[in-house]
């Protein structure tokens, strides 16, 4: 059998997408999760650098090897503040931003994290004041 000739074939579509990005401020798209680089452990100025579970992320900087003071502020949210801890969730402004102090062990970082996460700081309040209490010893900041 012979070719006799060829059929040009066309196809057009109509489908369009389009990425918003990340909706907080201070965001990046890292393994399609947006993520804080200056905070985060598992991508601690860049995507992918992970701390090592003794240290946190402060500024972008696997920092530290105590976790005394993060340790007491994350059994404080389930225990002693976990009704604050429960408000704050409600409003993701005030989930960010005490996401970001939870992990912090400097002043500057808590600094830090009131500044990229301003929107949530009003309601952050009764979380942070219950911290403060339960956490004196081991956060002196």
């Amino acid at each position: 059998m012979k070719p006799e000739g060829w059929i040009e074939l066309i196809t057009q579509s109509t489908e369009t997408t389009s990425f918003q990005g990340c909706t907080g401020s201070g965001q990046t798209l890292c393994d399609d999760v947006c993520v804080d680089l200056k905070f985060d452990v598992e991508n601690c100025g860049a995507c992918g650098k992970v701390c090592t579970s003794a240290q946190t992320c402060n500024s972008g900087t696997c920092t530290g090897s105590t976790t005394s003071c993060i340790s007491c502020k994350s059994n404080a949210k389930v225990g002693a503040c976990s009704s604050q801890s429960q408000q704050c969730e409600l409003d993701v402004n005030c989930s960010n931003l005490s996401y970001c102090v939870s992990q912090c062990t400097t002043a500057s970082c808590v600094s830090s994290c009131n500044s990229t996460y301003s929107l949530g700081v009003t309601k952050f309040a009764p979380l942070k004041s219950c911290w403060d209490t339960q956490c004196a010893s081991s956060c002196p900041f």
